[in-house]
């Protein structure tokens, strides 16, 4: 915690004297005057900034794991493993898997000599207390399976398989046994997360630093990219850890 505390007041630091000394120079190269006063104002900027990062460590640090960069970040939450599940042969008959912890696998019985559990099988069937639930793959109106198409500005990919069961819980083919829930609060965080970092370096350079606009906004993209891509990740990795190591203590009799 000590070392998390102490990378934050530099990094504050760090980000005071770097916007004062970019925008000495870069604005005095853009305009006849350049922005004068940063004894105060280097500091406010890095403040602004600062600020956005200091509430992204904390929500890392409640809830690890789930706040990332907008093309980092995941949306979903996968359950544990079931230990045991069941899978019709092809006489129909159920035949029990167990989930085997060192391979991550699913093999007959547990034995992980014995055949592992099918990629797509008819349905899977799992038992929680009294409740049993069965998980059936998608189909299209034809009866064929329903493979979802992830479709983005240049490519087109195929998604995992869905198994449904009656409640409308989601297991995916690369997950089989463990139940996927989507959780859009997260999501909408994460964006507005990336966001806000977003206007953060905006105001910075706008209106305290006192570029123009476009320029500031021009600015504010690229600082937003690079500290998306360099300086985040180890960031919020160290919390992470920190967070994962005092619950872990915590959890200590």
């Amino acid at each position: 915690m000590v070392l998390l505390i102490v990378l934050l007041v530099f990094l504050y630091a760090v980000l005071s004297g770097l916007l004062a000394a970019w925008t000495v120079w870069f604005s005095g190269y853009l305009y006849e005057t350049p922005t004068r006063q940063m004894e105060w104002r280097g500091p406010a900027a890095g403040g602004v900034v600062f600020a956005v990062l200091l509430l992204w460590v904390v929500l890392a640090y409640r809830a690890p794991d789930n706040y990332r960069a907008l093309w980092d970040f995941s949306s979903r939450e996968v359950s544990a493993p079931f230990p045991d599940v069941y899978v019709p042969n092809d006489k129909g008959e159920p035949e029990r898997f167990r989930y085997i912890k060192g391979l991550r696998e699913y093999h007959q019985n547990g034995n992980e000599r014995l055949k592992q559990m099918p990629s797509r099988p008819l349905s899977i069937t799992v038992k929680e207390g009294d409740k049993t639930s069965i998980f059936k793959p998608e189909r299209d109106e034809k009866g064929k399976l329903l493979v979802r198409k992830n479709r983005s500005a240049f490519t087109t990919q195929d998604e995992p398989l869905r198994y449904l069961d009656e409640s409308g819980r989601v297991m995916l083919e690369d997950s089989l046994g463990q139940v996927t829930t989507f959780k859009p609060g997260n999501f909408i965080l994460n964006v507005v997360l990336n966001l806000l970092m977003l206007a953060a370096w905006f105001v910075a350079l706008w209106p305290v630093m006192r570029f123009q606009w476009t320029h500031a906004l021009g600015q504010a993209v690229i600082f937003w990219l690079v500290m998306m891509m360099f300086l985040m990740p180890p960031v919020l990795g160290l919390t992470e850890s920190v967070a994962k190591e005092r619950a872990r203590a915590a959890g200590t009799p």
